[in-house]
């Protein structure tokens, strides 16, 4: 599990831009406001609909890049089927990249869940 150590590539208030940096925790509190998308009632009550653990486990591929040292260094991760800038994370090691992805994309996920929002499966 990560702790607020774990640095972000900006620092997100109220949707805006603030600074270059953040902790995790206050990316993916950040990242939940931003990424709001209106209620879609027709899924959302749909009773063939998928179960949230269903999509939960869904093994969608991550790509992981590096960050040139010059740009601050660490890794870029993201779910290119998701949103490359809507599911996305950074950290200073490949693992910590990962983590906070998978973090990211699992309240995403149960974000869009809840608002009945489609969601896309892996190809």
């Amino acid at each position: 599990m990560f702790d607020d150590r774990v640095k972000i590539g900006v620092k997100i208030k109220d949707g805006q831009v603030i600074g270059e940096e953040a902790g995790h925790k206050q990316f993916i509190e950040s990242m939940k406001k931003i990424v709001n998308f209106k209620d879609n009632k027709d899924n959302k009550n749909n009773k063939n609909r998928k179960s949230l653990e269903y999509y939960l486990n869904l093994k969608y591929k991550i790509i992981i890049e590096k960050i040139d040292e010059e740009d601050g260094g660490g890794f870029d991760a993201y779910i290119k089927e998701l949103g490359k800038y809507t599911c996305c994370a950074c950290g200073e090691t490949v693992e910590e990249a990962y983590n906070s992805l998978i973090e990211f994309k699992n309240e995403l996920i149960k974000k869009w869940y809840e608002e009945g929002k489609e969601i896309p499966e892996p190809e």
